[in-house]
């Protein structure tokens, strides 16, 4: 500063972050010192020299922003998640994202969490993104896994072609047997004979509907759990009870004039064993007539029909008993 000769000047400051202790008599230098700002906003202070004032104007501290993690992966299933962010007091920030499966209304001034959801994914895997103060946060969703495919198949009914009842032997209880096929390429864990008699069903049906319907009686197996692996056939017994009580055709079939009483339809259902419905009912039932190429474990086989013959051959028909009364 500069002064006249004799005269004496002290130099102070109020403001805290400034420093001086200067002075002098006549022409000389005022020196200072000034503290960092730890504050994003700027500010001003002044040195006093006699009667002049000294003007420090001092920049604000800018504002850096950093995130705890750069990215994340979740499943396919419904998510949450948060991430913290890092800056300086006084910072302000706001979470924002483009993409409508990610969610966020998260902001804050200085250090925070961005708290985020995630919805569900049925489709292909996919990547969005947060951005937080110009900070990016990459979410990465994995894809739906596809279900596990269930198809247990009717192969065929086997009951007796012929009963004769008389009058010494008015009724007759014959076995009836159905084979499935397990389709799919997962094991069925079959739990007990409940499970069995809900899984695969029989109906007796009188052909002329003359007569009620037989009820046939699951002969369950000795052991259980049974496990079906993929590809495996198993063969369920049924007992049916035919009496004289009602027949309704009591003469015996021949070549040219068939008088056949009884026909069989089989059925089987995953439901009753894992929850889970059959991909492919086409084979469920039996009779069903020749279905080509169908699934078959991992792959595919020809499935031919199930049930009796038809005249060319093919299989699809009735699946019959003649019932005869001498």
């Amino acid at each position: 500063m500069t002064a006249t000769a004799g005269c004496v000047w002290t130099a102070t400051t109020t403001n805290s972050w400034l420093h001086t202790s200067s002075s002098g008599t006549g022409s000389g230098t005022v020196s200072f010192t000034v503290d960092a700002n730890s504050n994003t906003n700027s500010r001003s202070g002044n040195i006093t020299v006699g009667a002049q004032l000294f003007t420090i104007n001092q920049a604000g501290l800018g504002c850096a922003y950093a995130l705890s993690a750069s990215s994340t992966n979740v499943s396919a299933s419904a998510a949450s998640g948060s991430v913290i962010v890092t800056t300086s007091s006084g910072c302000s920030w706001t979470a924002s994202t483009t993409n409508s499966w990610l969610h966020t209304s998260s902001n804050g001034t200085g250090n925070g969490t961005v708290s985020y959801t995630v919805d569900a994914n049925t489709g292909s895997g996919r990547i969005g993104t947060l951005t937080v103060a110009g900070q990016t946060f990459t979410v990465t969703q994995a894809g739906a896994t596809a279900a596990t495919p269930h198809d247990l198949a009717v192969l065929s009914i086997k009951p007796p072609k012929k009963i004769t009842l008389t009058s010494k032997k008015p009724s007759i209880t014959s076995s009836v047997t159905v084979q499935i096929q397990n389709r799919g390429p997962a094991s069925e864990v079959i739990s007990n004979a409940t499970v069995l008699g809900n899984a695969v069903t029989l109906s007796v049906e009188s052909v002329t509907n003359t007569c009620s319907g037989l009820t046939p009686t699951l002969v369950p197996p000795t052991k259980f759990p049974i496990t079906l692996k993929s590809k495996a056939k198993l063969t369920v017994a049924f007992q049916v009870t035919f009496s004289t009580n009602c027949v309704p055709d009591s003469l015996a079939s021949t070549k040219t004039a068939p008088h056949n009483d009884y026909r069989y339809i089989a059925t089987v259902y995953t439901e009753p064993i894992d929850g889970t419905a059959d991909s492919f009912t086409a084979d469920d039932t039996c009779p069903h007539g020749p279905l080509g190429s169908v699934p078959y474990g991992t792959g595919t086989t020809v499935d031919k029909g199930c049930g009796g013959k038809n005249p060319d051959g093919t299989l699809g028909a009735d699946v019959l008993t003649d019932v005869i009364v001498k």
